[in-house]
């Protein structure tokens, strides 16, 4: 399996959903993560702002329709993935969540599993 790092920088206020309410704002992120998908891009809207900003090495998106335009061209192609949390700081409003994202699509490391360690900060 290969393994790569990537630190992802997204920034914005979050608001809470009906759906979440019961929800920590770091449980949010998690279920978000964990849960979002081609069919599910409106997850997306009840965590992050419209003016939010994305920041990965493939380049950087302001606002949240230009994130879900970035996304949806992104999960279109996968088959698996999985997240693993390893880590999470807190700090006020910023969270830093440390992660590791094994990944599967035809595209990339010849269709088999490949895993990528990285940091989002929301």
């Amino acid at each position: 399996m290969t393994a790569l790092a990537l630190s992802l920088l997204l920034l914005g206020t979050t608001e809470t959903a009906d759906v979440n309410n019961d929800m920590t704002r770091s449980e949010r992120i998690r279920y978000t993560f964990t849960e979002v998908r081609v069919d599910t891009l409106h997850l997306l809207d009840d965590l992050y702002a419209e003016d939010m900003i994305f920041e990965d090495p493939l380049g950087k998106m302001r606002g949240l329709n230009e994130f879900k335009i970035y996304m949806e061209a992104m999960y279109q192609y996968v088959e698996e993935i999985h997240w693993k949390y390893t880590d999470e700081v807190i700090d006020g409003d910023t969270h830093a969540l440390y992660w590791t994202m094994t990944l599967q699509t035809k595209g990339l490391n010849k269709g088999r599993p490949f895993s990528v360690d990285g940091t989002s900060r929301i």
